[in-house]
């Protein structure tokens, strides 16, 4: 991802309903398994929103191939006693084995190419009994101009998700769909905009009326995925343990 759009994701994330919708669903699930003195890295981290909404008992862990991104994260972490480090999955990853009690890996597997290396580095890294936080975007036939321009691979099924999972040796406690209440308007956008041609631009903040809306919708679901599945969904989400 080049500096300019992680820039524009610095400027507009914070209010962006999505970001701070999908930050309020994982920071629910995440609650109560995480614990006092877990070091917790998020792969991927980018400009560090979700790090920043960690609880503070637990020690954040960053990593990121964008020293751009980093200089964001440094800022938002300020005061916090963060680890925030240069690499890149799966082949310059600066972790030991056992070494982590918990990975997240937000909307980042499908950046990269070898998706299978991907996830046995990080079960590496895993101390025993160790958790991962997934999310991937679901469904090829939402591909889109965003997926291009965000240097995407591919988009997931369910099934497809739970084999790399289970192939690279964890055990799944939770494989859903979210994103589900949206994913008809989403839908919706996408296949007007391939037809109309006009591919605008995802990462555009909506009208304050419009972004109120939508994050109430999918925040929403925050209530709801810790005891619940969802059939279909613009993403999907995982959380997989290393036995």
């Amino acid at each position: 991802m080049n500096d300019a759009l992680i820039d524009q994701m610095e400027d507009v994330q914070q209010e962006h309903f999505w970001f701070r919708a999908r930050s309020g669903i994982l920071t629910r699930l995440l609650a109560s398994r995480l614990k006092a003195g877990d070091r917790v890295l998020d792969a991927g981290c980018g400009t560090g929103l979700l790090l920043a909404s960690l609880p503070a008992q637990v020690h954040p862990v960053g990593l990121d191939s964008s020293p751009r991104a980093l200089e964001h994260a440094g800022r938002r972490l300020a005061g916090r006693d963060a680890e925030l480090r240069e690499g890149r999955l799966p082949e310059a990853f600066p972790f030991e084995a056992n070494s982590l009690q918990w990975v997240l890996l937000t909307d980042v597997l499908e950046h990269i190419e070898d998706d299978r290396a991907t996830l046995a580095v990080l079960h590496r890294a895993l101390a025993p009994g160790g958790g991962l936080l997934l999310t991937v975007p679901a469904f090829r036939f939402l591909w889109s101009r965003h997926d291009e321009e965000h240097g995407h691979f591919r988009r997931y099924r369910a099934a497809q998700l739970r084999a790399l999972l289970l192939e690279a040796g964890f055990r799944i406690e939770r494989l859903s769909y979210y994103n589900f209440l949206l994913f008809p308007l989403v839908l919706a956008v996408r296949l007007l905009k391939k037809l109309t041609g006009d591919h605008g631009n995802d990462m555009e903040l909506p009208s304050p009326p419009v972004n109120r809306l939508l994050h109430a919708i999918f925040s929403s679901e925050r209530h709801w995925l810790p005891r619940h599945d969802f059939p279909w969904g613009v993403s999907l989400i995982a959380i997989a343990r290393k036995p």
